[in-house]
This record gives C-alpha cells, sequence and structure tokens, in this order.
C-alpha cells in the first residue's frame, strides 16, 4: 500500500503541488491524470524520491519513506524517454540494476529470462538497444524496472513518444503485465484513454490541486467540477449557461424540468450534457440546429452544429447516421433531461440534489 499525505513542493515561486493526498491499495492501477504542468510528474518523482518535499508525508507499508534514500525504496520507475544504454543488449540492460543492487550472478539470468518472456522480447536479448523500434525500447525499459521486483512500479507518461497504434497495442501490454504480477502501479499520463482504460482509479490533477479521485466511470459520469468535465470526454462537454428556477431552466431556448432539482433554490448555473447525450430526431417538434461539420470517427460520426451563434457537438452512433444531413442543412435535436447535469456558475462545482 502507498499513502501520500499533504505532498507539497514548490520551484522557487511556482507551486508544482500542494495538499496531495491519496492512497493506492496493494495491487492497484492508481493513474494521476492532468494537463501538462499541472505536477503529476512532480508528484510521482517525490514518491520515487528523485525530489526533496517541502511538505507532507509518504508512507508505504507503515512506514515513511521521507527519509530514505532514493536507491533503498524499493521502488522502481519508467521515464518518458525510455533512458537505456544504448549501445548495450537487451540483456546487458536488464542485467544492469541488478548487478547494481548485488543480486546474486546465479539468479541473474533466471530473472532475465523470467521478464524477457513476459515482455514477449526473448528474441531480441542479445540485439542492441539502439536497433530496436520504440515500442521495443519502451518495453526494455518496463523490463528494467520490473527485474528488481519492486513494491511500487511508478510509470512517467511511458508511451507519450509512441505513434498512436502502437500506444494502443502497448496499453494492453501493460494490462496484461500488470495483471499477471500485480504490482501496486501509479501511472502519470496526460491522455484520458489511457487513464480511463488503464486506471482502477484515477485522480485529476490542475496546477497543482486536487480535482477529483475516483473509479473512471465516475469521473466521466459525474465530474466533480467543469474542469473536469471539461477534460474528459471527446468531443468536449456541450455547456449552456441558463437560470434554475425550482428544477426548471431553459437549455437551447427549450424548457426542461429535472424533479431531483426541485428543492434547490433559483440560482444562476451552468449546464453540461455530453455529445452522446443529445439525439437527432425527425419528429418536426425538436430543437432546431444547422449542421456545420460532421467528422467520420470509426462506428460514431462527430457533428458540430451552430444554434444561436453557439456551437453545439453531437456523437451520433451509426444506427443514426441515416438522420444525419448534409452539411449547412437544418437537424433537429432532443435532449434528455436527466442526462444534464448542472454546475454552480460561481464556484464551478456540480450540483448535487
Amino acid at each position: 500500500m502507498l499513502e501520500v499525505k499533504e505532498l507539497t513542493k514548490k520551484f522557487k515561486q511556482t507551486v508544482a503541488c500542494k495538499d496531495i493526498n491519496f492512497k493506492v491499495d496493494d495491487g492497484e492501477f492508481f493513474v494521476l491524470l492532468g494537463p501538462s504542468g499541472c505536477g503529476k510528474t512532480t508528484v510521482l518523482r517525490l514518491i520515487a524520491g528523485l525530489e526533496t518535499l517541502d511538505r507532507g508525508n509518504i508512507i508505504s507499508n507503515n512506514m515513511s519513506l521521507n527519509e530514505v534514500d532514493t536507491q533503498d525504496r524499493n521502488v522502481a520507475m519508467v521515464f518518458q524517454n525510455y533512458a537505456l544504454y544504448p549501445n548495450m543488449t537487451v540483456r546487458k540492460n536488464l542485467e544492469f540494476p541488478l548487478k547494481m543492487r548485488k543480486t546474486d550472478k546465479n539468479r541473474i539470468p533466471e530473472i532475465i529470462e523470467e521478464i524477457a518472456g513476459l515482455l514477449q522480447m526473448a528474441e531480441f536479448l542479445d540485439k542492441k538497444a539502439v536497433k530496436l523500434s520504440g515500442g521495443q525500447q519502451q518495453r526494455v525499459a518496463v523490463g528494467r524496472a520490473l527485474v528488481r521486483k519492486p513494491e511500487i512500479f511508478l510509470l512517467d507518461e511511458p508511451l507519450s513518444n509512441l505513434d498512436a497504434k502502437l500506444r494502443q497495442h502497448l496499453r494492453v501490454e501493460l494490462a496484461r503485465i500488470h495483471k499477471e504480477l500485480n504490482i501496486t502501479t501509479v501511472y502519470v499520463t496526460h491522455d484520458q484513454a489511457e487513464a480511463m482504460t488503464l486506471g482502477d482509479r484515477i485522480l485529476v490533477l490542475k496546477k497543482g490541486e486536487i480535482q477529483q479521485v475516483g473509479v473512471p466511470e465516475d469521473i466521466y459520469e459525474s465530474p466533480a467540477n467543469l474542469f473536469v468535465a471539461q477534460f474528459i470526454g471527446f468531443p468536449e462537454i456541450n455547456l449552456f449557461e441558463t437560470e434554475l428556477r425550482e428544477g426548471k431552466f431553459k437549455i437551447m431556448g427549450t424548457d426542461a424540468k429535472i424533479k431531483k432539482y426541485s428543492k434547490i433554490g433559483n440560482k444562476k448555473v451552468i449546464a453540461a450534457i455530453r455529445p452522446e447525450d443529445i439525439e437527432i430526431i425527425d419528429s418536426g417538434n425538436g430543437i432546431q440546429a444547422q449542421l456545420e461539420i460532421k467528422e467520420v470517427s470509426g462506428p460514431d460520426t462527430i457533428l458540430y452544429l451552430k444554434k444561436d451563434d453557439k456551437q453545439i457537438r453531437l456523437r451520433v452512433s451509426k444506427e443514426k447516421r441515416d438522420l444525419i444531413p448534409e452539411e449547412k442543412e437544418a437537424v433537429e435535436l432532443k435532449i434528455e433531461p436527466d442526462k444534464v447535469m448542472l454546475y454552480d456558475y460561481e464556484s464551478k462545482k456540480l450540483i448535487k440534489p
């Protein structure tokens, strides 16, 4: 188990992270997600001991790591840039951390074979790292961390240098490896697809502060604030400023009512609705909008519409594709009020009934 309490770090006048608190259960795959510069890599480096914290406590198995040297923490880290010895063979790269830790030399070949098999890299053991593809080099970087049999596995945007197809393939491989080894893992990424598919739980960061922690479904379906709502999901969630009065509000010029909000007083709010929760209809009495652009995205089609000079985004399944008009033509829309999330206009936080 890993626990982080009130983790705080400044670089001169810049606050990299402030009062970060979370727990990672034994064997959990925990993801730190956020835009560039939000502090997620700093948190990872503090856990690894590569940075000194200004305040807080890092606890592993009920023992504080604050005063434990980096090499003595049973933690292994995989970096974005692979950090391999290019002119060494794969075997030598995997051996290196074992020799540095003075592992019994008779056990080293057995450990190397085990990890190479797990990574499906056995046939490349005698090939120099510089001769490998990007995906193969990343596997070696993962292997070099795993040979140490760490209690905590840290990964800092390990797939960001790879092309889209290879990223998807290695996501599956990482999930498989984690399932087989069951190592407590903290994974840093700015890619929401990686976070949603790999993470048992996700922590969303913005400017060094926690925005929300939860399972992927909760992060997507009940974003705690507008930042999370807008950061998660493609295309971006639709937002509408409106007034809530006894559970009623207007959205795209149409009256809507959500019974669960009826006891909340009158207030200015922001209504948010996911692109897949707006439906195309052909009944003749729907909300009128104009189709600007359509993009085919696999089985779905992404639509960008205009309504009263405001852009509206839709994700339409292939079953509804025949209802999509030509660009610049009118389209009818329907919104299910219960799919709408309401956020306080001032605090930008989700309003809970």
